[in-house]
């Protein structure tokens, strides 16, 4: 062992594939985020949810298992906050005035913030006043929009979690 290995040690990284699975279940496992959506829509959603959770899990490599389980609650909320938000807009799509598309999206920018902590892109400016003028014809389409304007196209990659 030379003198720079003794005094600057590795960081031990920690094993998240029990934290993403977690997660995942945590999302997987709660019908209301997704209980107002056409199939399509759900599934986009949910795509989407997973993406971001065992992309926080991940995050957590250099955590204990207390110290990770603490740093993704706020986190983890905040998807499943976030999932509920565009569940209930893709419901009222015909319904909510502009007024409420535009709270509803203000909400949805800081749940982002709340998901994202630092280090992860945040969606441009020039991009995020025109949501909610859109009109959206289904959710479906909501749903592919944001993902769009919140520049994560993030996909599910772990298969062995049911």
């Amino acid at each position: 062992m030379n003198w720079f290995s003794k005094i600057f040690k590795p960081k031990k990284e920690f094993d998240t594939t029990q934290r993403a699975a977690r997660a995942a279940e945590s999302i997987l496992g709660n019908e209301t985020l997704t209980s107002d959506l056409d199939d399509e829509a759900a599934s986009l959603l949910i795509e989407w949810g997973l993406a971001w959770s065992e992309r926080v899990a991940h995050s957590t490599s250099h955590l204990d298992d207390e110290s990770a389980r603490e740093s993704m609650y706020s986190q983890l909320k905040a998807i499943r906050k976030l999932m509920r938000l565009i569940n209930r807009w893709g419901a009222n799509l015909e319904a909510w005035d502009d007024p409420q598309k535009e709270k509803t999206f203000a909400k949805i920018l800081e749940l982002r913030t709340v998901i994202d902590g630092e280090g992860f892109p945040q969606p441009t400016q020039e991009k995020t006043p025109y949501l909610p003028e859109l009109h959206f014809e289904n959710p479906t389409q909501l749903v592919k929009q944001l993902r769009l304007l919140l520049s994560f196209e993030g996909h599910y990659s772990s298969s062995k979690i049911e």
